[in-house]
């Protein structure tokens, strides 16, 4: 298993190094995501759970990585999401 810390910052190092690099693109990316989380007919929690279930059904470690981090630390998002979700995994 991939060490999450790690590539969290490095996931993070690229989207900096992007946001240099095509600033309006990631500009507007940043603008999509705070749309796509505002609460609505549903909160940004349940939004954000949303997401992260789907990641999980399609393997997208950079989403993985992000997602959980919006609203809860990691050791939270190791309590309430990695630990059930570890028979994905196998």
């Amino acid at each position: 298993m991939k060490n999450f810390p790690e590539h969290y910052k490095e996931l993070s190092t690229w989207m900096a190094k992007l946001g240099v690099a095509i600033p309006q693109t990631m500009k507007g990316f940043t603008e999509l995501h705070k749309a796509s989380i505002t609460p609505g007919a549903l909160d940004s929690k349940t939004k954000e759970l949303i997401v992260l279930g789907i990641a999980i059904t399609v393997r997208c470690e950079g989403v993985l990585r992000f997602t959980p981090m919006t609203h809860y630390t990691l050791e939270q998002v190791k309590k309430k999401w990695l630990k059930p979700c570890q028979w994905l995994c196998l």
